[in-house]
């Protein structure tokens, strides 16, 4: 280490314009280095802080730093204890809207996470937020709630006019267009997707195929659909309507139906045929029957001629 000023030592060479204060293996240093100025605590001949300016350019801290606090915990700490809905940071900044309150920005903001006597929903108590203002108005924001307690915290993310749209709850459950989601996903809309592929729990119903399968008869459908009004297996209308449909076990239900009417058609198909083999059969004797009685006939005819023609 060098100075053109050393105060508690006698070493002294010339270093671009610096003073440094030396005592039992420390020392505190400013110097100037063209546009760059720096302040350093050194321990030995190692530099345990470091602050560096540089002008038009860019500053630099060696070590954590601590706004508010003289005992940081991390790299930045800023320890003041914020009030409800205050900004305690800026992440950018753009200079349209600057003169409208907060102007335009991404920020942190701190929310009172404590409840009152009058909260009726700790789930949704907000502890903190990254919130986009826009010429001073939040219209969008990712937003980290307490919860119900220590470890129940949620997520919740706002758009538009800084309105919820989705949430993340402590259990892992994801609601779109919802506050609680009652499984990993639930939208409360319309979904658009040009495919979906669903996981069966069960094996697809080709056991219908099966030589042993009880296959019902129609006319024990009949029955079923007469008494129930929907068909065997397949929930009803009210069903529907109080729980919903699980897509997959509908799926695998409706396929079962559809190789049962398959079977079905089969099975009329062969009827069908067996018909249409007696039909020919029956065609075949009764034109066999005609050209008899045509014989016949005509053999009567020739011998009533030939009776007339004796008398």
């Amino acid at each position: 280490m060098s100075a053109d000023v050393v105060i508690g030592s006698t070493a002294g060479t010339r270093h671009d314009g610096s003073i440094m204060w030396w005592s039992s293996g420390s020392a505190s240093r400013i110097s100037a280095t063209g546009d760059v100025f720096n302040f350093s605590i050194w321990s030995s001949t190692t530099p345990n802080v470091t602050l560096a300016s540089a002008v038009g350019g860019s500053s630099s801290f060696q070590g954590k730093l601590g706004i508010g606090t003289p005992t940081p915990q991390a790299w930045l700490d800023i320890g003041t204890t914020a009030n409800s809905g205050d900004l305690t940071a800026v992440l950018s900044r753009l200079s349209e809207g600057n003169t409208n309150n907060g102007g335009t920005y991404l920020g942190i903001k701190a929310y009172d996470s404590q409840p009152t006597a009058t909260t009726s929903n700790l789930s949704d108590i907000k502890s903190f937020a990254i919130e986009h203002s826009f010429y001073g108005i939040t219209n969008s924001s990712v937003n980290f709630l307490r919860g119900q307690g220590r470890n129940g915290g949620s997520i919740s993310f706002n758009t538009n006019d800084n309105s919820e749209k989705m949430r993340i709850l402590y259990n892992g459950n994801v609601g779109i267009g919802t506050k609680s989601p009652d499984a990993k996903l639930t939208v409360s809309g319309t979904i658009h997707s040009s495919a979906v592929l669903v996981d069966q729990n069960v094996p697809t119903p080709d056991y219908v195929f099966d030589k042993e399968y009880d296959l019902a008869t129609l006319k024990e459908v009949k029955t079923y659909i007469d008494k129930n009004h929907h068909l065997p297996e397949i929930p009803s209308a009210a069903e529907v309507a109080k729980d919903g449909i699980n897509l997959g076990e509908m799926n695998t239900k409706l396929l079962k139906k559809i190789e049962e009417l398959t079977l079905y058609l089969i099975e009329k198909d062969k009827e069908i045929k067996q018909e249409n083999l007696k039909l020919q059969s029956q065609q075949s004797q009764m034109a066999a029957m005609k050209r008899n009685n045509d014989a016949r006939f005509k053999k009567l005819k020739i011998q009533i001629s030939q009776i007339k023609s004796n008398n």
